[in-house]
């Protein structure tokens, strides 16, 4: 249990800044807001209103989440590693080669239509993300949603609509965003009743 809990600290304080999720949900947020106002055009004006509205708390998750995570756990820096670079190569090629899959799939079921690309590229990103950190059985979420998103035009006749498929995509962000803060403040916070200290923390991630 002991080498589990320092297993998943080292890897939070490696990717402290990657599993910062308040940015994640305001991305989210962002991409509601662009599906909710798409989806305004033929259901009126009081989805544009809620799309704008949901611009404030979008842009604030956005800009003010460094300051928050300063805050509540401090300056932590992580080493650079040759490791970490070569899964960086990894995941972007992964990224790359499922999104062409996908492509590739869809004109050979159906034409091709503007809304498959976003989610073809999102699925492929959280794919991809979840190659970069490892294929981690922790992080499995990517993997999950990024195959729902890249299914989803396919499974579901109304996800051809751009607008629908941002708010499956915004949704689908959020809910990474939450349980990558969760896992990072479950991480960090508290730990055999005691609380960790940032240096402490980068003294762990630090050994081999």
């Amino acid at each position: 249990m002991i080498l589990q809990d320092l297993d998943r600290i080292r890897f939070v304080t490696r990717h402290f800044g990657d599993l910062q999720g308040l940015k994640g949900m305001g991305l989210g947020l962002l991409f509601i807001s662009m599906g909710l106002n798409w989806l305004a055009k033929s259901a009126g004006v009081a989805l544009s209103i809620l799309s704008m509205l949901l611009l404030v708390p979008a842009m604030y998750l956005t800009f003010r989440h460094r300051s928050y995570y300063r805050t509540r756990f401090g300056e932590i820096e992580s080493k650079v590693r040759i490791k970490d670079s070569r899964l960086v190569l990894w995941g972007a090629a992964a990224s790359v080669l499922v999104a062409v899959l996908a492509i590739a799939f869809g004109l050979s079921r159906r034409p091709v239509v503007f809304s498959d690309f976003p989610a073809d590229m999102m699925g492929a990103l959280f794919l991809g993300i979840w190659c970069y950190r490892g294929l981690r059985p922790s992080q499995g979420y990517y993997l999950v949603l990024g195959l729902v998103i890249l299914s989803a035009p396919f499974m579901l006749p109304q996800w051809a609509n751009p607008g629908m498929v941002y708010v499956l995509v915004g949704a689908s962000q959020m809910l990474a965003g939450l349980l990558d803060h969760r896992q990072l403040a479950q991480a960090l916070g508290r730990h055999d009743g005691g609380d960790f200290e940032p240096e402490t923390v980068s003294q762990l991630e630090a050994e081999p």
